[in-house]
């Protein structure tokens, strides 16, 4: 990607992210905007590992956002 966009290859990446949430075209505005929050660190940093991470604790906060409604914690 870096070879093609160069030092934007992160916002192409962005891109490419919410063009891959297609089967929401309701949300393909917010995965460019979050894939911008996914990708930088990834560019940043040389590694996936961060975007992954990222990525993950966004499920882990829901995964605990829904179990606490369903068990009337929240």
């Amino acid at each position: 990607m870096e070879g093609v966009f160069g030092r934007g290859s992160w916002v192409a990446n962005s891109v490419l992210f919410g063009l891959y949430h297609v089967h929401q075209p309701w949300g393909i505005l917010d995965s460019i905007l979050s894939g911008l929050l996914y990708t930088y660190p990834a560019y940043r940093y040389r590694s996936t590992w961060m975007s992954i991470i990222l990525h993950s604790a966004q499920s882990v906060f829901f995964a605990f956002l829904v179990l606490g409604v369903v068990l009337g914690l929240a």
